[in-house]
């Protein structure tokens, strides 16, 4: 699964840089000044995209501290 993720955020930020060289191209002319930056604003929340799919979830977290730690779920109630 953190391989696929990998692959996804590398993909999206080959996109976000795409996106942003062309809202740099644009912002260059004053013509495409106004669709420049809402490209550029496209390309950091790409970015931000891609960085969030790097980040492990908070269930993930959860887990890899209780099993570092040798912490195990007791099921109190099901022990008769």
């Amino acid at each position: 699964m953190k391989v696929l993720r990998g692959i996804g955020a590398a993909v999206v930020w080959l996109l976000a840089t795409v996106v942003m060289l062309l809202a740099a191209i644009l912002c260059i002319t004053l013509i495409g000044l106004p669709l420049g930056i809402p490209l550029g604003a496209l390309g950091l929340r790409l970015y931000m995209y891609g960085v969030q799919l790097m980040m492990p979830s908070g269930r993930q977290i959860k887990h890899d501290v209780k099993k570092k730690l040798g912490l195990k779920r007791h099921h109190h109630w099901l022990k008769h």
